[in-house]
């Protein structure tokens, strides 16, 4: 199912010339379509014979070729295990028809279904029409099944209309249109509108209780549909509100089940996060919307404000973008994400100056987004979580130095910019092994040094691990480009609009290769396609103007000038330095930048040592051999001694001691201590908890928190810690209550889009006094 919806949903026709085979019968009607794919027992064909796809035109029968055109009153029948690809003309509606099926193509924006199944999936109008209903929709994913028994419409995402048709044939017909998701039978209006997913059905009637299985079950069968369609990654760089493609997935399954059933503010909150992350902006607004203007209750408003703000920014509009990135700084200064986010806001604005001719402006607006991604490295903010999140600011500090490569003229500066963009796309991997940007970024980088086979390994790499993954496919297509190989470039520049259909620079390229290899009736639909995805930021630039001119020449322009590109290769990188090279200063580098940093003075990294340190992070540089700046000739290797980290002491368990004693004990290990009172039951004077609990591992200096039960507070009256893993805060509250214990909810570092407990803390079994506080953390 991932590769029909994926190829599909927006490709004009796959990889290839389109047929230039004529219909046996000239339309002597409209142009209403044409046909972009057949699919016989799962794979690609160039023809069909009259087992498989039969049309009927003027009465007769015609040769079925992809590529060819259809007229409007084709009667077309669908047969075997046979898939038909139509994009209809004006509409440009792409429409998949499954066998077995019957209908009749009335113009470029509508079809008569008389049996059978259709996908459809929308940027433009498309309307279908049965014996008793019309449906319509815009911009919609829709399945529409017609059999003997009745009709079935099932909405995946978007808008649809529904309207009984007031005809003899549709009011002798028994039953009516039936609401399953919403309310039982429930009579149908006119028209009936549908903004979210649902599904009708239409005579015999077969109404059915809304129970919530019967709806959840609904809705999962579409998610998973949905589910199927979205690249792993976006095309585009995000820090994600997830940390995995299955929390993603189980988010959005519940989050589209509660905007149906239950709709609160908080569940379009997390549906228009799982949008963000999928880049899919339009959505996530109008998520963000129906869940209020304002971020809901007991939820982290800058956070709230920094996902709003980046999905403007997705949507092309830098004013409400930067307004919400100032008041999620405002909530929060110390929160992380906008700062990166703003980072990119910076950087759109860069490449569309750019676009636009504004070398200066494009600049300027690059050096704001270098700040910004610089800022949101600081270790003292907050919402990082682990080292997987400074990835996207590393790699992104690693796209700034390249653009400055390609946007500055002497070889000097060049060659140092190449520099910084493999140091931090390197640092941009030590924080996350798995980032495909990063590694495409190194071949970048390899590319721009006129090292295509190195380069090509890395893009390689990145498909290995996810063959979804468009900007590694674009990346190809563009060292083949360079090279002069065209077919190459279209083949890759083509996966890349299949693996993510909404990459507007993947359509854009594919375009101007086809204009490359002659096929510029081709070219034309991928520059409209370009036309209509890419973001507003971009619509004056020189791309745009180069794609409507090649719409507006219409089906018989070549290509007379080399197409305009914002792009252009930077020079070879300078040579090497000459004998003779003096010592970088590798300290605060891991051994990785270190290695890098060496391998550019021409110098070479020799035996690494490690020694604990209190004040230097871990497996970074604390001092080196040569020192820094000392002249010694090239090859020469250079030591390095890592840190292995503070000294780390394992808190002991203090819990029944009088402070006196605990204070004594901590002491000896090199710990302080911070005492509070407790109003928990036990004895008094005694501790019942400590913070961080006994067996942690923390540096010596560190304040342990012990609380100290106060007098009067009552019997000793112990209880076990009851599990509350997994369960909501509410849950978990009253599971803690029901033993006699207090629920404290604490967030971790990551992003608050967990609705369940993730740890707690004392863990389930352990015995404590009756009165105790259980912390749940949500991560």
């Amino acid at each position: 199912m991932r590769a029909l919806w994926s190829v599909s949903a927006i490709l004009l026709v796959a990889a290839g010339s389109v047929i230039a085979a004529p219909a046996e019968v000239p339309c002597d009607t409209d142009i209403a379509g044409r046909i972009t794919g057949i699919q016989t027992g799962g794979a690609s064909a160039g023809v069909a014979d009259e087992d498989e796809i039969r049309i009927l035109r003027q009465q007769t029968s015609q040769r079925i070729l992809k590529g060819m055109p259809l007229c409007a009153g084709d009667q077309i029948s669908v047969l075997g295990d046979t898939v038909l690809v139509m994009s209809l003309g004006e509409a440009e509606a792409d429409i998949t028809v499954h066998a077995v099926t019957s209908f009749e193509l009335a113009n470029s924006k509508s079809i008569f279904l008389r049996v059978g199944k259709v996908f459809a999936t929308l940027r433009g109008f498309f309307e279908a029409k049965t014996s008793t209903v019309t449906l319509a929709a815009r911009g919609t994913e829709f399945q529409v099944e017609v059999t003997d028994a009745g009709i079935e419409v099932l909405q995946l995402e978007g808008e649809v209309e529904i309207t009984p048709l007031e005809s003899e044939q549709a009011q002798s017909r028994p039953g009516g249109i039936h609401l399953v998701a919403m309310q039982p039978e429930r009579a149908l209006p006119t028209p009936l509108k549908l903004k979210r997913l649902q599904r009708i059905v239409v005579a015999p009637p077969r109404a059915h209780s809304a129970d919530e299985e019967r709806v959840r079950k609904a809705i999962d069968a579409n998610a998973n549909v949905i589910l199927a369609t979205r690249p792993d990654q976006p095309s585009t760089s995000l820090i994600p509100n997830f940390d995995s493609k299955s929390e993603r997935a189980a988010a959005y399954r519940e989050a589209r089940f509660r905007t149906i059933w239950s709709p609160e503010a908080g569940h379009f909150e997390v549906l228009g996060n799982v949008y963000v992350d999928w880049a899919e902006s339009q959505k996530a607004l109008v998520s963000y919307e129906k869940g209020g203007e304002s971020p809901p209750p007991d939820r982290d408003a800058a956070f709230y404000y920094h996902n709003l703000g980046t999905a403007y920014r997705l949507a092309g509009e830098p004013r409400r973008a930067l307004e919400y990135f100032v008041r999620s700084q405002k909530e929060d200064p110390s929160l992380v994400f906008s700062y990166n986010d703003a980072g990119d806001l910076f950087a759109d604005l860069a490449r569309a100056a750019y676009d636009a001719g504004n070398v200066e402006k494009a600049r300027k607006n690059l050096e704001s987004a270098a700040t910004h991604y610089e800022k949101s490295l600081d270790p003292s903010l907050h919402g990082r979580g682990d080292e997987p999140y400074q990835a996207t600011p590393a790699y992104h500090l690693g796209e700034v130095a390249l653009l400055r490569a390609q946007w500055t003229g002497t070889s000097d500066e060049i060659g140092a910019s190449l520099e910084r963009a493999q140091r931090w796309f390197r640092q941009a991997l030590e924080s996350d092994p798995q980032s495909l940007f990063a590694l495409v970024g190194l071949g970048r980088v390899s590319e721009a040094a006129k090292d295509a086979e190195r380069a090509r390994a890395h893009y390689e790499a990145a498909l290995k691990r996810d063959s979804s993954f468009a900007p590694a496919h674009l990346a190809m297509g563009e060292s083949f480009e360079l090279a002069g190989n065209w077919n190459m470039a279209v083949r890759y520049f083509q996966r890349a609009t299949q693996a993510d259909p909404h990459y507007p620079l993947a359509y854009y390229k594919t375009a101007r290769a086809l204009q490359k290899i002659g096929n510029p009736e081709l070219a034309r639909n991928y520059y409209a396609s370009y036309a209509q995805i890419e973001s507003p930021l971009m619509r004056d630039g020189a791309r745009m103007r180069e794609a409507k001119n090649a719409i507006a020449r219409g089906p018989d322009f070549k290509e007379s000038d080399p197409p305009s590109d914002s792009y252009t290769p930077p020079p070879p990188a300078p040579p090497p330095p000459p004998p003779g090279s003096s010592v970088p200063d590798l300290s605060g580098a891991s051994s990785q930048v270190a290695e890098l940093r060496l391998s550019a003075a021409g110098l070479r990294l020799g035996r690494v040592w490690t020694e604990p340190s209190e004040t230097v992070p871990r497996d970074r540089v604390i001092r080196q051999r040569p020192s820094a700046r000392q002249v010694v000739n090239r090859d020469s290797a250079v030591e390095i001694w890592l840190s292995s980290g503070p000294t780390l002491v394992a808190v002991p368990d203090l819990t029944g001691s009088t402070p006196r004693q605990a204070g004594i004990d901590l002491a000896r290990l090199g710990l302080s201590m911070r005492e509070l009172q407790s109003e928990a039951r036990g004895k008094a004077g005694r501790i019942v908890k400590q913070v961080p609990p006994a067996g942690f591992r923390v540096k010596r200096g560190t304040a342990i928190t012990v609380y100290v039960v106060s007098a009067g507070s009552g019997a000793d009256d112990a209880v076990y810690v009851p599990n509350i893993l997994k369960k909501t805060p509410e849950q978990a509250r009253a599971e803690l209550e029901k033993n006699g214990l207090r629920f404290e909810l604490q967030y971790g570092k990551a992003p608050k889009h967990s609705i369940y407990v993730q740890q707690q803390d004392p863990l389930p079994g352990t015995r404590v006094p009756r009165g105790s506080t259980v912390v749940g953390y949500i991560e």
